[in-house]
């Protein structure tokens, strides 16, 4: 079956925790990889609506 993407996204160890087991096509990163630090850098100055609940925690 060739299943169409429509989403990626960027999760932390306590979101793969939260997702389970079962959740398996993920590609972890090392720690100081770079391989997404120009998409990073795109989307960082994109704000989040007002009413939305969830903050991004960046690390410096």
């Amino acid at each position: 079956m060739n299943e169409r993407i429509i989403a990626v996204g960027l999760l932390s160890q306590r979101d793969l925790e939260v997702l389970g087991r079962n959740f398996t096509r993920h590609f972890p990163l090392q720690e100081n990889d770079d391989l997404f630090a120009d998409l990073l850098a795109k989307l960082d100055p994109i704000p989040f609506p007002a009413n939305s609940s969830k903050r991004r925690p960046r690390e410096a």
